[in-house]
């Protein structure tokens, strides 16, 4: 689920896990032009991370989803996964 507040101009984007009925916290930001970086914390194993989303449709044929974890506030980057779209 995605929700635009167009007081603040940010989004927040939450994600739905049915094994666990859960809807986590959301995450957090917004687009500067084409590239969009969202944020928020979960806990992952016993440690709290942040979380960070980053949407990238500079090449609207190819536009990339991918998602990072970050135990030492931000300061570096572990990426999880990427999502890379293409047309059929």
């Amino acid at each position: 689920m995605r929700l635009f507040d167009p007081q603040t101009r940010l989004w927040t984007i939450y994600w739905a896990d049915s094994k666990v009925v859960n809807l986590d916290g959301g995450k957090v930001g917004s687009f500067d032009g084409d590239v969009g970086e969202f944020f928020g914390r979960e806990v992952v194993g016993d440690k709290d991370v942040i979380v960070k989303f980053h949407w990238d449709k500079r090449n609207p044929k190819a536009p990339i989803y991918s998602s990072a974890f970050s135990a030492d506030a931000g300061r570096t980057w572990e990426w999880s996964w990427y999502s890379n779209f293409s047309p059929r």
